[in-house]
């Protein structure tokens, strides 16, 4: 544990140490230096930590470590005032912090949780740690993959923490083995896919019409001026690669 502090390049990663060892439970550790910072903050409040000394220590140790990060970056910084959100568990509301924060990841556990009797097992019994560490490993997906800065993005908030949502997760609960990878779901309900149709006049000519680009808008390329994005595709020497078109 106390290799990380140790790192070339941390020179004061022994500032958290006991004669170079993380400090083990029942010794005693003295922190002065966090105490001094404390006392900064309680002197200054914001401009404390944002500002001046702490501020410039902070921005010297990212830089030195290869980071951008300036006095300007921290300086400019604002807090927000945001809604929290919450979920029903049972006969409980239960509140947090929304997206960018993981809170949301603990009501999409009691959520899964609901659709099962939890009463009937014993606690911290295998099934009772099978099952959380399921809805743990689940939730975290979800969150992992929808949950970001909601000025940026738009993170599908509602239907993450809808119930009938949370049903159809806890149906990918295997009471009888562990789940070897957990991927996120589509709490949208909606789906990207291939696109194909097929027209027919009434002489008989017809047109067979397939749009595939392997995964959603393939490379991201749009040709100027042409309307439509490259495939994901690689080869070489003029072979032909694996191609994901299978027309009618």
């Amino acid at each position: 544990e106390a290799n990380i502090l140790q790192r070339p390049g941390n020179q004061h990663g022994k500032d958290l140490l006991l004669q170079g060892q993380s400090p083990k439970s029942g010794q005693i550790f003295k922190n002065p230096l966090l105490a001094q910072t404390f006392k900064e903050l309680a002197q200054s409040g914001k401009r404390g930590f944002y500002e001046g000394r702490i501020a410039k220590a902070i921005v010297e140790t990212i830089q030195r470590n290869g980071g951008v990060m300036s006095l300007g970056d921290l300086k400019e910084h604002t807090s927000t005032e945001v809604a929290p959100i919450f979920t029903d568990y049972k006969s409980l509301r239960i509140w947090e912090l929304p997206p960018n924060g993981q809170g949301i990841t603990a009501l999409m556990v009691l959520n899964m949780l609901e659709n099962f009797n939890i009463k009937e097992m014993d606690h911290n019994s295998a099934d009772y740690v099978h099952l959380l560490a399921e809805a743990v490993k689940l939730s975290f997906a979800d969150s992992f993959q929808f949950c970001a800065d909601p000025a940026r993005v738009l993170v599908p908030v509602e239907e993450l923490l809808a119930k009938n949502y949370s049903k159809q997760r806890s149906e990918l609960i295997n009471m009888q083995r562990a789940n070897s990878k957990s991927i996120h779901g589509n709490p949208s309900g909606a789906g990207g896919d291939t696109v194909y149709f097929t027209a027919v006049d009434a002489e008989g000519s017809a047109c067979s019409f397939i749009n595939s680009n392997s995964t959603n808008f393939g490379t991201g390329l749009v040709p100027e001026g042409c309307g439509f994005a490259l495939q994901v595709s690689k080869s070489t020497n003029k072979q032909q690669p694996l191609c994901t078109v299978s027309p009618a």
